[in-house]
């Protein structure tokens, strides 16, 4: 569950599209884990490095990458780091010292302990960020999950982010956590929709979430320092929808933030300062959508100008460069009635990531699957943005999620 943000950095990557002249985002680790017997389980990499998109294998790869994926490259578009939630491996795909359990608890006890499919459970909850200034330092931000039957029926929570610092240079250049770290919110706020944007100054990052149970943002500030925060501004996304997997994204330049989790079809759109860390001009846009299904995607077209939003059955671009944005919204195309063969489920949109070559990478949820869809020229307007179902042909079977 991305996040299945840089799209993050993806290398957080994810989640930031704010990220621009680096490489950050420049290799995607996708996949299954080789533990079954058969040449479409493994590990595969999305190369942006070169004139187009190159799609390579490597075996040697063993962390499962299924829902939630951040990851990280040096200036240079190599991978530096990649996690899922359970643990964080090194470009080399080796367990960095001190990382084997990140998220300590029932859920990783649950689903990271799992032999044959270990993963942590969740969309767009972590993140991986280069520490200003710092060379060769990285900082690991997650959502610690818990289950909780107080909130709403078993749903998944947080109440704090965790995290470690990890020093490049240790371990003959293998990498190793140098200390961890958690930092306590005011409110519990929502285990999914993390992401992070460069701050106006160019080297510090603002790390953005919002409450679970209140119209409350919350951020943080990166700095050379370490983390600062969290600071709280009232005035976010009503909640109308607290089990819905959802996204949230920044523009490329970072002034504009959209996000979306909603099962009754609504999505936020508002404006960013990247000097002060805080949003305005809230706006509300509706769509259709199949209540029966609850995944959600979102990503802004390189110029900044179109906002996609993916649910389920349906691919919406809105024009955010308009007054009226809800009246711009195109309908770009239905879901084919794609599945995989004996299953009884139809393939759906979701998450969502620009990625290095100007293309957006939908994700398709439902199954063990082969195949992302893809929005080829997203600064079009309409159906003139070329989205083609499920184009891109991976050789192994991929997580359904970008990395976020």
């Amino acid at each position: 569950m991305k996040t299945i943000l840089f799209n993050l950095f993806l290398c957080f990557l994810c989640t930031y599209q704010c990220i621009a002249q680096e490489k950050f985002d420049y290799q995607w680790m996708v996949g299954y884990p080789p533990y079954v017997d058969s040449s479409l389980y493994g590990a595969c990499i999305m190369d942006f490095n070169g004139d187009s998109l190159k799609l390579i294998k490597v075996p040697e790869a063993t962390l499962v990458t299924v829902l939630s994926t951040a990851s990280i490259c040096d200036a240079n578009g190599k991978l530096i780091l990649y996690s899922n939630g359970c643990e964080i491996h090194n470009g080399n795909f080796e367990l960095i010292e001190g990382c084997q359990n990140i998220n300590p608890g029932i859920v990783w006890d649950s689903y990271c302990n799992n032999t044959t499919l270990p993963f942590y459970p969740t969309v767009q909850s972590q993140l991986i960020l280069p520490i200003p200034i710092t060379e060769g330092q990285y900082i690991y931000l997650t959502h610690k999950e818990e289950f909780s039957q107080q909130y709403f029926n078993d749903n998944y929570y947080t109440e704090f982010y965790q995290g470690t610092n990890i020093d490049m240079s240790l371990n003959a250049g293998k990498g190793k956590s140098i200390n961890s770290f958690k930092i306590e919110y005011p409110d519990n706020v929502k285990s999914y929709n993390l992401a992070a944007c460069k701050h106006a100054n160019g080297k510090d990052w603002w790390i953005i979430n919002f409450s679970y149970n209140s119209e409350k943002f919350y951020r943080l500030l990166l700095t050379k320092d370490g983390l600062s925060g969290p600071w709280e501004q009232s005035g976010g996304p009503p909640r109308d929808s607290f089990s819905a997997l959802g996204q949230s994204v920044f523009s490329p330049n970072g002034k504009k933030f959209a996000c979306i989790y909603s099962t009754s079809g609504k999505a936020w759109v508002l404006d960013f300062d990247r000097g002060s860390g805080l949003f305005s001009n809230l706006k509300i846009l509706d769509f259709e959508t199949k209540k029966d299904w609850n995944y959600r995607g979102a990503a802004f077209s390189p110029n900044g100008k179109y906002l996609y939003i993916a649910a389920d059955y349906y691919l919406y671009q809105f024009d955010t460069d308009t007054t009226e944005i809800q009246s711009s919204k195109i309908l770009i195309d239905t879901n084919d009635g794609y599945s995989l063969p004996g299953w009884p489920f139809y393939i759906s949109f979701g998450i969502e990531q620009l990625a290095p070559d100007g293309k957006i990478y939908v994700g398709e949820f439902s199954g063990g699957l082969r195949e992302w869809s893809i929005i080829n020229k997203p600064n079009e307007k309409g159906t003139a943005c070329d989205f083609k179902q499920h184009s891109l042909l991976f050789p192994v079977y991929s997580n359904a999620t970008p990395p976020i």
